[in-house]
């Protein structure tokens, strides 16, 4: 039973590592992409996805 607990717990936790790692960079990765186009200014709207 317990190892059972611990693989969910294991598992849980490296998704959220990577969630929480994904996340920042997408964002980051996006706005260092707006800054070198020059399209800060609403670049969230002219991007439909």
């Amino acid at each position: 039973m317990k190892t059972i607990l611990f693989a969910l717990f294991m598992i849980t936790a490296v998704t959220l590592t990577i969630w929480f790692l994904v996340i920042p960079a997408e964002v980051l990765f996006g706005s260092y992409k707006a800054l070198r186009h020059g399209e800060w200014h609403g670049w969230r709207r002219n991007e439909p996805h």
